[in-house]
């Protein structure tokens, strides 16, 4: 009679934690339909769409609760953010088999950027824009670009494509019906872009036999585009640029001054061929005299300005305006 009474008990037991477990269970499906995280770093708008101004960012793993679901947008909430929107195809719905990497917190600290993930559309602002009908000859249009933000190879790639093939819809012109020459130059700052130049980072030209277009990538440009400015032999980037340019303005004041001492236009009455040597001989001797200068001004050791002009022909800084 007790054993009976000893199994009934234990099977009452058994059965409450059954039941326990399942109310659990159907109570965490019921909470976890409206909470997700984001499966790689996601801008948060402040209405739904990339139209919409950006308000914050989530990073991978970052759970968040649903407020509403419209049109693949998501408006959500956090305890940072409230009633802001994000696209629904880059999160996941929380559940038991959330994957690792993202319970891990070390893995948000740092953006791992592989081929399959999402990268925001760069803002842009064209600089430059001009079209040289040449009559029967050719229809010539030059294009420059200040790219703001989200450099990157197939950013950049597409921007090109899309460009090259509104100005392609181009008319209007007597002897061709579209432009038969494109040249559409990317820059990572408004600076370079006024100046134009060889300071691209990105550029589409048409082909020429005219079948297409052709893109260059500048990946060093690129790369250095993307690195935090740093400083080297005591001196800040802002300042190392600045000398940059006093010493190209040095370069190009020696090269006027000999220029107008030993002139070396053929066509000039005043010149001599001799002119020749003499002019190099005094620009030579004129650029050490405000290279000297220059050191003395920031005081600076030998090799150093060397250095200077290597890392802004590396990283395409501007050249100075006149």
């Amino acid at each position: 009679m007790k054993w009976k009474i000893k199994v009934t008990f234990l099977i009452g037991i058994i059965l409450f934690i059954l039941y326990i477990i399942i109310v659990n269970q159907n109570n965490s499906s019921t909470n976890n339909l409206k909470r997700r995280f984001a499966v790689t770093y996601l801008n948060v708008r402040i209405g739904a769409g990339t139209s919409f101004k950006k308000m914050d960012e989530l990073k991978p793993g970052q759970k968040f609760t649903v407020l509403a679901d419209s049109n693949g947008w998501l408006k959500i909430k956090t305890s940072k953010i409230i009633n802001g929107w994000i696209a629904k195809k880059f999160t996941m719905p929380i559940n038991k088999y959330l994957p690792y990497k993202y319970k891990n917190k070390s893995y948000t600290k740092k953006k791992k950027v592989t081929k399959s993930e999402y990268i925001p559309e760069p803002d842009y602002d064209i600089i430059y824009d001009r079209t040289n009908d040449m009559g029967s000859i050719k229809v010539m249009v030059n294009q420059d670009i200040w790219v703001k933000n989200h450099l990157h190879s197939k950013n950049l790639r597409k921007l090109l494509n899309e460009q090259y093939q509104k100005i392609l819809k181009r008319s209007g012109n007597k002897y061709f019906n579209h432009p038969t020459q494109i040249f559409i130059y990317l820059f990572n700052s408004k600076e370079r872009a006024q100046n134009s130049g060889a300071n691209w980072v990105a550029m589409a030209a048409t082909k020429v036999d005219g079948s297409g277009m052709d893109i260059s990538i500048s990946k060093t440009r690129l790369r250095a585009a993307k690195l935090k400015p740093v400083e080297k032999f005591g001196l800040k980037e802002d300042v190392r640029k600045r000398i940059w340019k006093e010493l190209i303005k040095s370069q190009d004041k020696a090269q006027k001054n000999a220029d107008q001492r030993y002139t070396v236009n053929a066509i000039d009455p005043d010149f001599k061929q001799s002119n020749v040597v003499k002019n190099a001989n005094l620009d030579n001797e004129l650029s050490q005299k405000y290279r000297k200068e220059l050191e003395e001004k920031y005081h600076l050791k030998p090799g150093i300005l060397d250095s200077i002009t290597n890392e802004g022909l590396r990283k395409g800084w501007s050249f100075p305006k006149y």
